[in-house]
């Protein structure tokens, strides 16, 4: 997967959330959605993916996993420097 393709991906996702968020919470016309708009019961609807979902979504992206904190696991794609944390809870390492 390339740079362009891999960043592409992660776009397609944000924006994918993005629109629920723009369902969920009412923006007035000709303004975008900030965050402070977000209510915190507004997060509580979005969708819920496991620790172990999102690591194997990002692993398909072209993440690596390089460490883990205690309950947090840390996934660095190379080719932009780029690190994404997901916190796990009292679920094992990922692999």
């Amino acid at each position: 997967m390339t740079e362009e393709e891999a960043v592409s991906n992660l776009k397609k996702g944000l924006e994918e959330h993005y629109q629920v968020l723009l369902e969920l919470v009412p923006v007035p016309k000709g303004r975008k959605l900030s965050f402070l708009d977000i209510e915190a019961d507004d997060l509580l609807k979005l969708p819920v993916v496991s620790a172990k979902e999102a690591i194997k979504a990002l692993e398909h992206l072209g993440f690596q996993v390089y460490r883990q904190t205690g309950s947090h696991i840390h996934l660095w794609y190379e080719e932009i420097n780029l690190v994404v944390t997901v916190p796990t809870r009292s679920w094992r390492r990922a692999r």
